[in-house]
């Protein structure tokens, strides 16, 4: 498939995430508004003058991040303007190129377990990497999951259900940290979350996913297809996963995408941009004829993880992540942050999925 056809493609989904989230874009400054009122709070003492400088703080501050819905809108209609005059230009050439529909991919007989192990046998060599890549994650994804001051409110949900941004190195990492009310919910969590399908109960774009090369029962290569909105077109990712047990009352599960680049993609060799060892982990895989093709676009994940830990009332997930969505240039950061930001904010879910009865 033409590689500008992709990229078209990409932008387009990027704009209708915006579009679906322009409400939960106008929620953001509310949010950390009342996260500075509440500091002033604490901090403001009983004197008159004191008060008014707050007051005063509190009003600029709400002039200066405070957008209203109509600002969000024309802040949109900008964006989309100036992305179309970008595709304007190329659109035409691809015309005739349709992409491959949901219908179609459900066609197509996937490679069973058992043919992927005759077509590519799995040494000793390429487990022991593949167990380092993943000891390197999970290293990365601990020290990401501390909470920074770099770390910025994105939405609110709650006080249980707070989603933050941080840009390190260009790079933008999500963090959610939720609180799910049912301590006998941890083992359906563990297992959902560890589940290639288990997006299905939590994600509608979601599509298929399975363990594509399995090492050991908690490593392996997993392949998963989303499906862009409407389903217009659809995307892949394959990353190597891994589950690990840090106590009798935590688990962690990571995932990072190393060097296995498709046709669906821009990339003559991807290069991970947090986890440095997965760049130089390329095993080699044979996937479905409509990824062999290019009917795909594939995109990365730089850095994902779970954190879930049982408490004695409650179980605390604290979730990041990082996706490269191999955008062209001209696609905008804040709505490829979105769209992070959506499938990271479709996790809490869970609550209603695990609550207790």
């Amino acid at each position: 498939m033409n590689t500008r056809y992709i990229k078209i493609a990409l932008a387009l989904l990027s704009l209708a995430g915006y579009m679906q989230n322009i409400a939960f874009a106008s929620e953001y400054a509310p949010a950390t508004i009342s996260s500075n009122e509440e500091d002033k709070q604490q901090l403001a003492t009983n004197t008159e003058e004191v008060k008014e400088q707050s007051d005063s703080t509190s009003e600029e501050v709400k002039e200066e991040l405070s957008p209203t819905l109509e600002e969000v809108k024309e802040q949109l209609a900008s964006i989309l303007e100036e992305v179309k005059e970008q595709l304007t230009s190329v659109i035409g050439e691809v015309k005739e190129q349709e992409p491959i529909s949901p219908e179609e991919v459900k066609e197509q007989e996937p490679i069973t377990p058992e043919e992927v192990k005759e077509q590519a046998p799995i040494t000793p060599e390429e487990v022991k990497e593949a167990e380092d890549v993943m000891d390197e994650a999970l290293d990365l994804a601990k020290k990401h999951v501390k909470h920074t001051k770099n770390y910025k409110i994105y939405h609110k949900e709650d006080d249980e259900a707070i989603l933050y941004f941080k840009r390190v190195n260009f790079i933008d990492i999500g963090k959610l940290e939720l609180t799910i009310h049912n301590p006998d919910s941890y083992d359906g969590i563990v297992n959902m979350l560890w589940d290639p399908n288990g997006p299905k109960n939590y994600d509608h774009l979601f599509d298929t996913g399975s363990f594509f090369r399995t090492y050991n029962e908690n490593l392996a290569i997993i392949q998963q297809h989303y499906n862009g909105p409407e389903g217009k077109w659809n995307l892949y990712c394959h990353t190597l996963a891994k589950k690990f047990q840090l106590s009798e009352d935590e688990t962690a599960i990571v995932f990072a995408s190393s060097d296995i680049s498709g046709p669906g993609n821009t990339y003559e060799r991807y290069e991970n941009p947090i986890v440095e060892g997965a760049s130089i982990f390329k095993p080699d895989i044979y996937s479905e004829n409509y990824i062999i093709n290019g009917k795909l676009s594939q995109i990365f994940v730089n850095l994902m993880a779970f954190f879930i830990k049982k408490e004695a009332d409650c179980v605390k997930i604290t979730h990041i992540s990082s996706i490269d969505y191999d955008a062209p240039l001209y696609v905008p950061q804040d709505l490829l942050k979105l769209l992070t930001s959506q499938k990271m904010v479709n996790v809490i879910k869970l609550r209603e999925i695990f609550k207790k009865e």
